[in-house]
This record gives structure tokens, C-alpha cells and sequence, in this order.
């Protein structure tokens, strides 16, 4: 699997779009959603994963999807934010997992 192009002089969407065409590219997705919920809050919702019908029935409570953790990766390179992340809720085409800005870690070099 290809590295995406992510960019620092990028916005986080775009960075977040390059990420998601990376996945979807490669087979893993169909598509995703990436929302800001709130001051600073996002939530990053994997639709139509192929890794979904054999892997979510093992997933109980307190696993988060590798795909959000890597979209929350893609974020503090952009903002260089302590990132917390939520426990995924699983379905059987995909998951949602909601991620919340802490405080900054490192100035954000352009």
C-alpha cells in the first residue's frame, strides 16, 4: 500500500480526503465520512469496508477501528493535538469512531 501525499500546508479535510482515496484506491472501502461534531470533536465513519462481514463479529466493547486511528494520525499530523479516541460502534458494513482535539503536543511546522 501506497503512503498518501499528506501535506502540513494542507487543511485537515484534504488531508483526510487524500487518506480516504488511499483506502478506498486500494480496495478496503468503499467510501468514508469524515465530520467535525464540534468545537472539537470529528467523527470518521468507515461505509461498505470489505474487512467488515469477517472481522466486526470478533470486535466487542473497547476496540477501535485501525482505519479511524489511522484518520486520527492523519489529523495530529496536521495539528500536532493530543487526539482521544472513542471506543468504534461496529455494524456490518462499517464502524464509526468519534475523536476529540486535546491539548497541543508540538507547533505545527508549515
Amino acid at each position: 500500500m501506497e503512503l498518501p501525499q499528506l501535506s502540513k500546508n494542507k487543511s485537515i479535510n484534504e488531508n483526510i480526503s487524500t487518506y480516504i482515496s488511499m483506502i478506498t484506491r486500494n480496495g478496503y472501502i468503499r467510501d468514508a465520512n469524515f465530520k467535525h461534531e464540534g468545537a472539537s470533536t470529528y467523527s470518521f465513519e468507515m461505509l461498505d469496508c470489505t474487512l467488515a462481514h469477517s472481522n466486526h463479529k470478533i470486535f466487542k466493547m473497547g476496540y477501535i477501528c485501525p482505519f479511524a486511528i489511522l484518520a486520527a494520525a492523519v489529523v495530529f499530523y496536521k495539528t500536532g493535538t493530543h487526539i482521544k479516541i472513542e471506543e468504534s460502534v461496529f455494524s456490518e458494513t462499517g464502524s464509526k469512531t468519534l475523536f476529540t482535539l486535546q491539548e497541543k503536543v508540538r507547533e505545527n511546522i508549515s
